[in-house]
């Protein structure tokens, strides 16, 4: 099972560039995504910070952002070498992505469960 382990790295540091990008997207893509559906723990926190700078009605925007990474060097390597598309569309694509990854592992870990 591990090999299905963040599978959907790609998709979760694109999304979070994009939401960046389109600050406006962030409500309608929460009602698909949860925080404990990335896979990988520095694009979770980065998530999770999104998410609070929104809510707080703070600046949301790559430099701000960056000043409040959990851990630079993986925000700096993952999330500002990407180009954006700044499409709503490539949003929903990604956070589908996402929570397609997610429901898989939770199936696999049931199965996994079951099988023991």
């Amino acid at each position: 099972m591990e090999e299905y382990r963040n599978h959907t790295f790609p998709a979760e540091c694109k999304i979070l560039r994009e939401l960046m990008q389109a600050p406006e997207e962030i409500p309608s893509t929460r009602q698909v995504l949860r925080a404990e559906m990335f896979q990988g723990s520095h694009a979770r926190e980065v998530w999770k910070t999104l998410c609070d700078s929104f809510d707080a009605g703070s600046a949301i925007d790559v430099v701000t952002l960056y000043g409040r990474a959990p851990e630079k060097n993986w925000y700096q390597d993952n999330i500002l070498n990407l180009t954006p598309s700044c499409s709503p569309m490539a949003i929903h694509e990604y956070a589908a992505a996402i929570r397609s990854g997610y429901d898989s592992l939770k199936v696999l870990e049931l199965a996994e469960r079951l099988r023991v």
